[in-house]
């Protein structure tokens, strides 16, 4: 996330993306496991979706921070 974006959310938005980001590349599961969630690979965070990579096919998932 660019300095700009930073300086515009707060200091638990940062970390919450700094944590995601840390997470790329990996298994993860969205949704904690409910009827809507979904489990697969963390391919890309940004700063309003990421993306993950599921079996069948990939899968994005927006936010606002």
């Amino acid at each position: 996330m660019s300095k700009r974006r930073m300086k515009n959310h707060s200091n638990h938005d940062i970390s919450y993306y700094h944590f995601l980001h840390s997470m790329q590349d990996k298994i993860v599961t969205v949704y904690r496991g409910g009827p809507e969630s979904k489990r697969g690979k963390l391919v890309a965070v940004k700063s309003d979706y990421i993306a993950l990579q599921t079996e069948k096919k990939p899968f994005i998932i927006n936010w606002i921070m």
